[in-house]
């Protein structure tokens, strides 16, 4: 694959799909596999486009009609990357759907292994903190809302809390879309290994159970966290800031800046935020298993290398794609199934 660049002077290419990963593990194509890999393969994303205002060149197939970008690690990564994509004149995204494929850390109380979230809110972690050994007795963690007075209230918050917010906290995707998603894509779990069963069994529950495709949401920060005290907040977070309407399923490092850059393209008139799905598949545990300390567990390798939260992000967001692009542009009709 040869880098190349368009004339801004070119009609824009009418962009059908793009999909947003975060990284790669060495080449594109032919080693182990990061987050792009299988889309770049498997799709046949044969054109790469020079990408100054990313981290990554862009891959495309031939006709244009999908793009992939690697937007590095991080919210700072991930939103610049997107806004960069938004605004390059090459590109016609109007009426683009743009799928987030990405690999975080679920809460064993959600599901195993190889499950897929498909995200109704992502929330952010802009807060207050104070050292917990310094918070008054009691708390059970010291991060909470700014303006408020501790943990669990959203009392003085008296600002929005949503993408316009000073502190944009709360982002809630298109429902329909979101369902529509989960709907065509339910069956498309990826089968435990060996590894994936025992790794579960230590902790029990919904972890012991096979992968499966779940609605739920997911918490974006910038510290790559770990433990049973920092589950408990984001389990809390993401409930106090939905209004007890979301449930924390996965973590991750992107998704809320990502989300925010859709909503600024979509007040730009240059993108659809309506058009924007967040899939993110489990490639490790958000909690040590009974008999670990956070520490061990942290310095675990995934089971198997991350690669079963690889494939689950291919099989879930490549049905839903065939699904979506079938009729495009035309959005999905709503409840399209049980």
């Amino acid at each position: 694959m040869s880098a190349m660049t368009v004339s801004a002077h070119a009609a824009p290419w009418p962009v059908r799909a793009v999909i947003v990963t975060t990284f790669e593990v060495g080449h594109d194509t032919g080693d182990a596999p990061g987050e792009a890999q299988f889309w770049i393969e498997r799709l046949h994303l044969t054109e790469k486009l020079d990408f100054p205002g990313g981290t990554h060149p862009i891959l495309a197939s031939p006709d244009h009609r999908i793009v992939l970008i690697e937007t590095g690690m991080s919210l700072i990564n991930a939103g610049i990357s997107t806004m960069a994509l938004g605004l390059d004149p090459r590109f016609d995204l109007k009426q683009a759907y743009w799928l987030v494929a990405g690999i975080g850390g679920i809460d064993p109380a959600a599901g195993a292994i190889g499950s897929a979230v498909w995200v109704q809110h992502t929330i952010n972690d802009t807060a207050q903190e104070i050292d917990l050994r310094e918070a008054p007795k009691g708390w059970a963690y010291a991060r909470y809302v700014s303006d408020t007075h501790g943990p669990g209230t959203l009392e003085g918050a008296e600002h929005d809390l949503g993408p316009d917010g000073p502190y944009p906290l709360v982002f809630t995707l298109n429902p329909d879309l979101a369902r529509f998603a989960w709907c065509h894509s339910r069956d498309k779990a990826v089968a435990a290994s060996d590894d994936m069963k025992r790794f579960g069994v230590r902790y029990g529950g919904a972890a012991a159970q096979p992968p499966s495709v779940l609605l739920g949401d997911s918490f974006a920060s910038d510290i790559y966290w770990h433990g049973a005290i920092q589950t408990h907040y984001a389990e809390d977070w993401v409930k106090l800031l939905t209004h007890g309407a979301g449930r924390f399923m996965i973590s991750d490092m992107e998704d809320s800046a990502v989300a925010e850059a859709l909503w600024r393209l979509n007040r730009m008139g240059r993108a659809s935020f309506d058009r924007l799905m967040i899939l993110r598949t489990a490639s490790n545990y958000t909690v040590q298993p009974p008999g670990e300390t956070a520490i061990q567990s942290v310095l675990a390798p995934y089971p198997g290398g991350g690669k079963p939260a690889f494939e689950a992000a291919f099989r879930a967001g490549n049905a839903v794609l065939d699904a979506l692009l079938a009729t495009w542009p035309a959005m999905p009709a709503k409840d399209t199934c049980r």
